[in-house]
């Protein structure tokens, strides 16, 4: 009777080391049934990656700094008469798309409204001013940080006050930037519109 109450204890204890190891175990079959998914996402964590596959917190955060820095209170400084620029004001249409796309974008922005709104507004803002050979001009640089900035963003929620504030004094500035330009060709553009 001893010798059997013995290899009962043994076959309990076997039983309890068993049952003491089947979750560490499972879990060691799950995370080497999952180790490449598992890998990615510690590399994550340890990078602290945002919202953006490749886009981490401090790179986020330089985007939304360098959207919105470097201008004068005032905005965007006008460039010098000296500056001359090869503007295609026959595109006279999209001087309009311009504005009241870059006006969409704020709106959205100052109504705290979709980030995929914002874009939309930025993107087609971007390709008017390009139509009109604005590019490498300074307001069409800020736009298109200030696209870069809202897209580099996760959710809306991230987008604080703060931040919408300054990028819609940013954008304010490039569509002021733009009517100058405009005023300053004038001559050019009421001759490009009635041809």
């Amino acid at each position: 009777m001893e010798l059997s109450q013995a290899v009962i204890t043994v076959i309990e204890s076997i039983f309890s080391l068993l049952e003491s190891a089947f979750w560490p175990l499972t879990i060691l079959l799950v995370v080497y049934l999952f180790r490449r998914n598992v890998a990615g996402l510690i590399d994550r964590i340890t990078s602290f990656e945002a919202t953006a596959p490749g886009t981490s917190i401090a790179a986020r955060t330089t985007w939304q700094d360098e959207a919105v820095s470097g201008q004068p209170a005032d905005g965007i400084a006008p460039e010098s008469a000296a500056v001359a620029r090869d503007y295609q004001w026959e595109h006279v249409a999209d001087l309009f798309w311009a504005g009241y796309t870059l006006m969409y974008a704020i709106h959205y922005l100052d109504a705290h409204g979709a980030k995929l709104q914002i874009i939309e507004g930025l993107d087609q803002t971007i390709t008017s001013m390009e139509r009109l050979g604005f590019e490498d001009t300074p307001a069409h640089k800020q736009v298109v940080r200030a696209r870069k900035a809202v897209a580099i963003l996760g959710p809306e929620a991230e987008m604080d006050p703060e931040f919408r504030t300054k990028l819609v004094a940013a954008l304010q500035s490039a569509g002021q930037y733009i009517g100058r330009e405009a005023a300053r060709y004038q001559g050019e553009f009421v001759a490009a519109a009635s041809s």
